[in-house]
């Protein structure tokens, strides 16, 4: 709760109670899929803390929250610019996103 909490403050800028009970869920069904035995769930759960971890990571490097016209410039960039920027960025957002989902993952795997 007090994750939720912190996210939904400083990221999102939201102060009210829907958005803190949203994000609590989310963050138990991602636990609940992590800890699950099946490997579909386990990746569903991967797949949801990347993309969580993607979002911290983007904020501590531009101090905003992605939108949906970040993501449309992403996918419009043409391809020489798109690895340009990738390449900038993997080391800021991408690699820490990564190691961060694959500890998440892996630890709460280690624990059945």
């Amino acid at each position: 709760m007090i994750m939720g909490y912190l996210i939904n403050t400083f990221i999102y800028k939201r102060d009210s109670t829907a958005p803190h009970l949203a994000t609590l869920a989310l963050f138990l069904c991602t636990l609940i899929l992590l800890n699950s035995k099946t490997w579909f769930s386990v990746i569903t759960g991967f797949i949801i803390t990347l993309i969580f971890s993607l979002e911290i990571a983007y904020f501590a490097e531009f101090h905003e929250k992605i939108s949906t016209g970040v993501i449309d410039s992403g996918i419009e960039t043409n391809s020489s610019e798109a690895s340009a920027m990738l390449g900038h960025y993997v080391f800021s957002i991408l690699l820490p996103s990564l190691v961060v989902s694959l500890l998440i993952t892996f630890f709460s795997e280690k624990r059945h």
